[in-house]
Parts: C-alpha cells; structure tokens; sequence
C-alpha cells in the first residue's frame, strides 16, 4: 500500500501510488536514505520492512488493511420431526419420546452442517435451485491466491513442514492440521518435530501423535475427520473460520404446516453461512496426495 516501505536487495524505496489493475507501483525516490537504487531481476522479492507518510497527508488505504472480497451465501438447513398419534406411528416410535426424536433430528443437522463446513460449495439460489454455502475445502482450493501446493506425492514430513514454512513466510500462522485417519495414521510417524513428548507406558504398542510443534506456529493440534478426504490436508487457523446463522432464521423448531389434523410434525430449520477470512496467509490446503 501507499508508504510501505521496501528493501528490495539492498536499496529501499517508499510507496508513493499503487496501480492493482497494472500491478505497478511509484516510489517517492530510487535509494532512499542511505541506500543507492540499482538495477533488479524479474526473481527479485521485496520485503515491507516498514511505514512512512508524508506530513499533513492521510491515504484512506495506506490507514486500513486491505482485504480480499470473497462471496459466499446462506444455506438452509431443515429436518421434519414426525410426532403425531396414529397407531402405526406410536407402534414405530415406541421408547422414542418427542425430545428424543427431536435430539435425533439436530444430531442429522449437525452433521449435514459438518459436512457442508468441509465440502460445501457456494452457489446463488433461485427460484426453482437451493442456494448453497462454501465450505472450507472450496474456500482454499477455489479462491484466488490461496496458499496450496499440488503435492502428487504421498503426505510426509517434508511435506507438512513446507506447507507451515509458506504460512509463516506469508505472515500467518495455524492451529490445527485437519486430516482423514489413513493420514493420521501417516502423521504418528512424524518425529522431527521441534519437541516431543513420549509419556505413555512403555508396554503400550503404537505411536500416536496428539500434536505437532513446529516454530513460529506453536504447538498445532491434529483435527482427525472421518469424512475428509485422503487426496487432501488441510492447515488452517479457526480464529478466522465461523459459522453465522442469518438474522432472525437461526435454527428453531417450528410448526408444520398444512398436515392433517391428526397429524403432528415439527420442523427444524435454519438458515447458515460459513466465513472464512485470512485466505493467501494463514491457511493452506495440501493437494493430489496418494496414500499407501
């Protein structure tokens, strides 16, 4: 942005105007301070190592943090609780009381919901199609600029370790490693962490790794789960990861219309999004793994 700061090699230079449709960008003056400009190849990285402004200026975009704008929608969510009287009903529901019945019918949200938050995709409703929410796999394999490496190769250390070394060097960090169990069960073999800790009794077979440290991120949990996909790895960091339910549609058990009168159902619906931000920097998707 306007007045960062740039070494590029050995010279800096400050930002004066930035052109994003050109990606160009004008500086104030070639070697600044004590610095002299010179010529630098196409491979040359440049690194932010600091603001300056102009006195009695303010740039709206150098005094926020610029964002990318990514679309998502809401989905509905709904499950019909059948609680009427009818024989054959009381026959087929005997033991199973209405709170039982309802608590069976949010446990099936949840994990549609669950499955929607790994493999959703973001889809526009109309009049005759249901709008669809993004889940995180689309949001890291489908977003411009997102940190992901095509491994075609199967997941190791190696692997991991690069994938951690890109968020750090993007600025990010992570706190979970979500995963399928065949790649799990590849991770319990992962011993050059920076620490581990092995407190488990001697006489028990098998290693199973709980976590995996590395620097610059901390101690990073494993998220195993069983519908994930053995193809992928996803490092991500769920302070940036949430799910809202649309105003006033959260979800709720509500009458059902237009039954008969000796029927009785309930339905439970709601209307959810799922948001993901920090796309680019602190999240990464591993891809094209092949498994033993």
């Amino acid at each position: 942005t306007v007045g960062d700061i740039l070494l590029v090699d050995s010279e800096i230079v400050v930002v004066s105007a930035v052109d994003r449709s050109g990606n160009t960008i004008d500086v104030y003056e070639r070697g600044s301070g004590d610095t002299a400009g010179a010529t630098h190849t196409s491979a040359t990285v440049a690194k932010i190592i600091g603001s300056a402004h102009v006195e009695g200026t303010a740039n709206a975009e150098a005094m926020a943090e610029t964002t990318g704008k990514v679309t998502n929608y809401c989905q509905l969510f709904e499950e019909t609780v059948d609680l009427s009287k009818a024989d054959s009903d009381q026959a087929r529901k005997t033991g199973r009381t209405e709170p039982v019945l309802k608590a069976e019918a949010m446990e099936r949200v949840m994990q549609d919901l669950a499955r929607t938050a790994i493999f959703g995709t973001a889809r526009a409703a109309t009049s005759t199609i249901p709008a669809m929410t993004r889940g995180f796999i689309s949001y890291l394999n489908d977003i411009s600029g997102a940190l992901k490496t095509s491994v075609s190769g199967a997941f190791t250390e190696t692997v991991l370790k690069n994938a951690l070394d890109d968020v750090r060097a993007a600025g990010g960090s992570v706190n979970a490693i979500v995963l399928s169990i065949a790649n799990k069960r590849v991770a319990n073999g992962f011993t050059g962490a920076d620490a581990i800790q092995t407190t488990r009794a001697d006489r028990e077979g098998g290693q199973v790794l709980d976590a995996y440290i590395a620097d610059g991120h901390g101690r990073i949990p494993f998220v195993v789960d069983i519908d994930f996909p053995n193809d992928k790895v996803a490092l991500v960091n769920t302070r940036f990861m949430e799910k809202g339910w649309k105003i006033n549609d959260m979800l709720s058990f509500v009458p059902f219309t237009n039954v008969n009168p000796r029927e009785r159902k309930d339905l439970l619906a709601g209307k959810a999004g799922l948001s993901m931000s920090g796309i680019g920097k602190t999240h990464a998707l591993l891809t094209d793994l092949t498994t033993a």
